[in-house]
Order: C-alpha cells, then structure tokens, then sequence
C-alpha cells in the first residue's frame, strides 16, 4: 500500500450480500493489487455471510445512521447552506428523470438526504474518487457526491441495472457526468453505448470482466459416477429461465430419461416452480435446496454430471449479464448448458466449451442436455475447455490491474 495514496469508494445497494458475492470478490482483488477501498452500503448489511473474501477485506463496510440522525441532519444542512441552488436542482433532478415511475421517484426523494451523507463523509476520509458498484441507486449515490462534494466517480455496469426500462431513466445523466462507465462484459459495453449523446461520452464506456480467482477453485479430478444430476440456479427469479428447464425434464422423462436436478437459491419465482414440478410429476426429480453460502454452492456444482442455466429476458426487460454461477461451473470442470443472449456467449462458446441453446425452449434445451449427458468425450472436452475459457477472461490479478488502469486514467485514484 502506497502510505500518501487516498482510498477509492465503492459504493453498493446492499453490501455485503452473499447473491452479490463477485462484488465482495471484486473489492478483494483490487485491494491485493495494492488500492485501499472502502466500501459504502446503502442498506443493512444481510445478516448471515459466509463469504471469506469479505473477512480478508482490509475496512469495514460504511453504513449510515438513520434519516433523523444528528450526522445525516449535519450534512444535508450544511450541504443547503453552502450550495442551496444545487443542493435541490440535484434532488429534484433525479426526481424529475423517474417521473414515469413515481414510487421510484419517491425512493429518490426519500434517499436523497442519506446520499449527501455518503458524499459528505466520503469527503471527510479523503476517498479520491467514487465507484458505484451498480449503474442503479448506488450510480445515482455517486452522482449526489459528484454534484455536491466534487468527487469524480465512475459506474458499474452489470445487467438488471442496465436492461430494466426503469433503471434506464437516469443512464444518460449518469454517463455524461462519470468520468468512466465499465461494463463487465461486451454485450452490455455495447448497450450502454445508446445512452451516450458525444463520442466523448462514447470513449468513457469501458470494458473489463469481473476478477475471479480462478486458482482458488479446484477443478475437480473427474466426472462423477451415479445416475444422471443436474444443478441450476443461483437463484429462483424469472431471468434464469427455469420453468423452461422444468419442461426440459418432463420431455426428457416422457422419453424414458429419468434425471435428477437440484436448484440452489431463494427467489420469487420458487412457489411457482414448485407448483409446476408438482403438476409435470418431478417432484422426486427435483430438489429445492435454498439459499446456500458460497462453498456449499461449489460443493453442489462439483457433484453434477452439468451446469444447466437457460436465462431468458424476463418480462421487465431484466436479463443475465454473464451469470456468476456459469463462471464457478466451468472453473470447477463441469460442463455447462445456457441461452445465447445477452454476455453468456462471450464465455460459453457454444461446441467449443459448453452448449447454447435459444432462450425460452424447453425442447432444444432438452435435447442438449440429452446429447451432453450420453456423450463422455463432450462432457471431458467442455470441462477442459470451460476451465481454459475462465483462465484467459477472468483471471483475478489481471482484471484487477484493468480495474485500476482505467479508474487511474479517470482521475478516481490519486
């Protein structure tokens, strides 16, 4: 650690969380790249982690006191004191920009005095710039500090964050006033591009893929044995697309393949998955194994014969950027079947390593699983071939080092 060096911001929903665990991932890695951070969270932190990436952070997490406290009062009016006009224009700006969505604007409102917070106490820990860990709230967060408190910050973009209309609202505010927008894959550096009025605007969009220690994760010694096991999930909400896989597995049965799956994670749509397994006769096929911490989850992909994960746009616009979970299957050498959309073919390249399927099919998806699962000599080259994929995007120390680079030449690192 540089002993005259400020530290960097980042700024997140909700931190730590265990669904977010490739931000936990993300901070670590930049802090063993040699940059202090810390970390701002605008909510609770989630009670139960398990994550050991977070325990090895060097700072602890910022959380902020509640809205009538003395420091968020002390802020918001020395803040109205010292710039009133902006103080308000900012607030009712970023009101006015989600006027078709009132709920969200009101989020904005009711947030508002705890972002100036944020800003004020980043200024008072000398932070050298901010990084908002989503393009959503936090980004509008780093905005709040930027217009108020003069702290240069850059955005995260991931993939609900970007692909939902109501996200969308304030994208174009938020690019023209960061001073670098980084996507975590090409699909959505490429969306985000629609926001930008200037090629000025357009040379902020950067790319770098998530820092994954890939060497921490063993890749497992060889196929398993037994009776045909799927595991999916991550978790339980519409994007992932698993009530096209559950049809999957009823057309499969029809045909005599009896296959067990077993789906981690919480979500809204685990009721509804639940009744449908009910009604197609999987209930002894399919396992709901909820919420799990990060080594069980990597324990439960190690004992799969595939990885199955056929995201699909979901009716609000929301999808999969490159799902975390997909990263961890191919590292650990376990095949892997997804949709081609969105960033996933930019890591499973469909017959090379792993398979691509068109997103809401149950019966091409079926039949893929049907062609990996009777084929050894498939399944052998797409878990040599997923690992070597995994290595050359998302080695840890490398994309670190991009993530610095390009905040460096941002002015967000002293």
């Amino acid at each position: 650690m540089n002993p005259k060096a400020r530290p960097l911001a980042y700024i997140s929903s909700r931190f730590p969380v265990l669904r977010e665990a490739f931000i936990i991932r993300e901070v670590r890695a930049i802090e063993r790249a040699g940059v202090e951070v810390q970390t701002f969270s605008l909510k609770s932190p989630q009670l139960e982690i398990d994550n050991r990436d977070f325990e090895a952070l060097q700072r602890s997490p910022y959380y902020s006191p509640h809205l009538l406290s003395w420091p968020l009062l002390r802020d918001n009016l020395s803040t109205l004191l010292r710039r009133p006009w902006q103080y308000k224009k900012t607030m009712l700006a970023a009101a006015w920009r989600f006027r078709r969505y009132p709920v969200q604007a009101l989020k904005c409102v009711a947030l508002f005095p705890k972002m100036v917070h944020y800003g004020c106490e980043m200024k008072r820990q000398g932070v050298s710039g901010v990084v908002a860990a989503w393009a959503s709230l936090p980004a509008l967060a780093a905005l709040v500090a930027h217009r108020l408190c003069d702290l240069p910050f850059g955005i995260t973009c991931r993939a609900w964050d970007i692909f939902v209309p109501m996200n969308q609202s304030d994208l174009p505010a938020k690019v023209a006033a960061a001073a670098v927008v980084r996507s975590n894959n090409d699909a959505g550096a490429e969306f985000m591009r629609q926001f930008c009025t200037t090629e000025a605007q357009q040379q902020k969009i950067r790319r770098v893929y998530n820092p994954f220690d890939v060497m921490a994760i063993e890749r497992r010694a060889e196929r398993p044995g037994g009776a045909p096991l799927l595991v999916s999930g991550g978790s339980l909400v519409e994007q992932k697309g698993l009530r096209h896989l559950l049809d999957a597995l009823a057309w499969l049965k029809q045909r005599g393949e009896t296959i067990q799956l077993r789906l981690i994670g919480e979500g809204s749509e685990r009721e509804r998955l639940e009744a449908q397994s009910v009604e197609l006769g999987l209930t002894e096929q399919v396992t709901f194994v909820g919420t799990l911490p990060n080594h069980q989850v990597l324990e439960e992909m190690r004992s799969a014969h595939a990885f199955v994960l056929p995201s699909v746009p979901a009716q609000n616009g929301c999808m999969d950027g490159i799902p975390n979970v997909i990263i961890e299957a191919m590292a650990l050498g376990v095949p892997c079947i997804s949709t081609a959309i969105s960033g996933i073919p930019e890591l499973v390249v469909d017959d090379e390593c792993g398979l691509l399927v068109p997103p809401g099919e149950a019966q091409p998806l079926a039949q893929a699983i049907q062609r990996l699962l009777h084929d050894e000599a498939l399944q052998s080259r797409f878990a040599d071939a997923g690992r070597t994929r995994v290595e050359s995007l998302f080695e840890m120390e490398r994309n670190a080092q991009r993530l610095i680079t390009i905040y460096r030449e941002a002015g967000l690192l002293s």
